[in-house]
């Protein structure tokens, strides 16, 4: 499968989870609240960041990103890392930042930006 596959199906099965458990990105809310809601942002770019894991199962990530910047337009910025197993199963960090926009036209997340790993 190539990347961009593998992050739509990502993105589609962790939306349905997140339904699925009672949860829903509208509730009644306009787009501009989802635009600009931090707490969302920052669940959606953890679904970026999981992509480019060994193992997407086992990621731990903060409950609060180490920094997050409003960028305007529907845009965030997250500096922050994640705790995962890597190819031999040991459990590392990784740092990463990364930015994400809501597309309002599309009603969903997505990224334009590459994440950065350290």
């Amino acid at each position: 499968m190539t990347r961009m596959i593998k992050i739509t199906i990502l993105y589609l099965v962790s939306n349905l989870l997140f339904i699925g458990c009672g949860g829903s990105t509208n509730q009644g809310t306009s787009s501009i609240n989802i635009c600009e809601d931090k707490e969302i942002a920052y669940k959606e770019a953890q679904v970026f960041v999981k992509v480019y894991l060994k193992s997407p199962s086992s990621a731990v990530f903060p409950t609060e990103a180490k920094d997050h910047t409003y960028l305007g337009d529907c845009k965030h910025s997250f500096v922050s890392y994640v705790d995962a197993e890597n190819s031999f199963g040991a459990m590392l960090r990784k740092n990463w930042k990364g930015t994400v926009t809501y597309s309002e036209d599309r009603k969903e997340w997505v990224t334009h930006e590459i994440f950065e790993f350290w």
